[in-house]
């Protein structure tokens, strides 16, 4: 082993402090004995980013104190020469750039590098600001606009919209890809969430682009405090009840094992648990979740590098039959509570192919000014043994449910019987989704459109007046709002069928592999 002598100005940097936070994984002899390796670890990157001695180049300080205490300090001599360089290095950059380097701005920049070199999108250091913003959403509480958002693909995309939130309000979706915030174009995760937070009352603007419609959205919203709320389940007749879970977080730690208790006295028989959009969350609330659903046994197996553990349930509790709706925004903690119930056979999957998230991560705060990292620390696996990651879940039922919404109509100029163009072609799509039959849709304005034009403004307590302007445009872009929101939920509609055959039956209307249904 290598001696090296640490300054004395290091030592605000001590990780005595170190300890497991509330995070995305257990509270667990598993995360326990990671923290101790985790300890050790820490400690050789400080000896990473501690000055030794000065450059060859640069001539030593005069006025250095001459007795500036020392301490030993051990590393593996095989990284010695690495150490020696990058310390110059970070030396360097103090003597000679021209503008001020700050110390802790290039202790920050060794730690990201250090977690982005290991490729790993859930992997990352956090400043000590996004820290304490991350902290505040895990413990359910914080001021935003109230989206969950994840990057794929070198995408910033929005996997959830917190229910009741202002983004959910002005109209933002899961799948919506953000471009901007602000006018300020981002691609980095951190920057993004930090953008949208703000002083509760302060206005934001939300620059998203819409695949499902190839249209670049703005969204002017007003940052509001986003609390964690109580699980309730809805009842739908027949001893059915229906509960949607858009995020593992402590509301639902706190609150889900007594709601299903609840529902229970209330003679539920069946129930469908909404999983779709959820990416996921706390791992604690997850198991929880589990708990309160499957018999005695296991939930979820983690396997790492310093071992391997199974979280399981030892409740006695008699399952009900559990129709779970998944999509392929359905991530992480949500797989894991949706392959323990089908693993148990407890009920089946409907929707579809799940994200495909599984692995776990922990948040080991550094201590004084320097924040915390987030490190995947496990893959985690099915009771059966299915391995998640990136492949996901395939459901039981697929069903596809996607809806092809017309692009939102522009308006250019007057439209009339004789018209011919894209807008006209757009027009009739438009008047064909709302259900009003233009004709096969060919660009061009005849009868059969006029016709299409008038049906649905008289739906609307309009006269046709020849024309298609303004106002027709901004009628038919509002009637197409209007139904898209209001369309029938055709997944939870088919749980409900499932179900109700299970309580009849006694089995689940499957084969052995998926069928395949399409929304018509």
């Amino acid at each position: 082993m290598q001696v090296c002598n640490l300054r004395r100005s290091s030592l605000h940097h001590s990780f005595k402090e170190v300890k497991a936070v509330p995070r995305s994984v257990s509270t667990t002899d598993f995360c326990r004995r990671l923290s101790t390796r985790m300890f050790l670890s820490i400690l050789v990157l400080l000896a990473l980013t501690c000055s030794f001695a000065r450059p060859a180049l640069a001539a030593p300080s005069e006025d250095k104190p001459q007795d500036e205490a020392t301490f030993e300090f051990e590393v593996p001599a095989s990284e010695k020469d690495f150490m020696d360089i990058l310390l110059k290095v970070k030396d360097l950059l103090t003597q000679v750039y021209p503008s001020e380097v700050g110390t802790k701005e290039m202790y920050e920049g060794m730690l990201r590098g250090l977690l982005e070199s290991l490729g790993d999108p859930h992997s990352g250091y956090m400043t000590k600001d996004e820290y304490e913003k991350f902290m505040s959403t895990v413990e359910s509480t914080y001021t935003g606009v109230g989206v969950v958002i994840q990057l794929i693909d070198g995408q910033v995309t929005i996997m959830n919209v917190i229910k009741d939130s202002p983004a959910q309000k002005a109209g933002v979706m899961p799948g919506d890809i953000i471009v901007g915030v602000d006018g300020i174009e981002y691609s980095d995760l951190n920057d993004v969430a930090a953008a949208l937070r703000g002083p509760e009352g302060t206005g934001v603007i939300l620059e998203v682009f819409r695949s499902s419609t190839g249209e670049t959205l703005h969204f002017v919203l007003s940052r509001a405090r986003i609390t964690a709320s109580a699980v309730e389940a809805q009842d739908l007749g027949d001893g059915i009840f229906y509960i949607d879970l858009d995020h593992f977080d402590l509301g639902v730690f706190l609150t889900f094992g007594d709601e299903i208790a609840r529902v229970k006295e209330l003679g539920a028989r069946g129930l469908i648990l909404d999983l779709r959009d959820n990416p996921g969350g706390l791992l604690d609330a997850g198991v929880v979740v589990a708990e309160s659903l499957v018999p005695k046994g296991p939930i979820v197996e983690l396997k790492g590098k310093i071992g391997h553990e199974v979280i399981a349930s030892f409740s006695d509790l008699e399952p009900i039959p559990v129709a779970v709706l998944v999509n392929e925004r359905t991530a992480s903690a949500s797989e894991i509570v949706a392959g323990a119930i089908r693993d148990h056979g407890v009920g089946i999957l409907l929707g579809k192919n799940t994200y495909g998230k599984g692995s776990i991560q922990q948040v080991l705060p550094l201590g004084g000014e320097l924040g915390a990292i987030r490190l995947t620390i496990a893959e985690y696996y099915t009771p059966s043994g299915t391995a998640i990651s990136g492949k996901g879940l395939a459901p039981d039922i697929e069903i596809d449910d996607e809806t092809t919404v017309p692009s939102k109509l522009e308006y250019t100029r007057v439209l009339r019987r004789g018209s011919v163009g894209l807008d006209v072609l757009a027009l009739q799509e438009t008047l064909s989704f709302l259900g009003y039959a233009p004709g096969q849709p060919d660009g061009i304005f005849g009868p059969r459109t006029e016709q299409a034009v008038r049906s649905f403004l008289a739906a609307k307590g309009r006269s046709y007046a020849g024309y298609v302007g303004s106002a027709e445009v901004q009628l038919l872009n509002q009637a197409v709002v209007e139904k898209v929101k209001d369309a029938p939920d055709i997944v939870r509609d088919r749980a409900v069928e499932v179900l109700k055959h299970r309580l009849q039956t006694g089995e689940w209307p499957v084969g052995s592999g998926a069928s395949v249904e399409t929304a018509s």
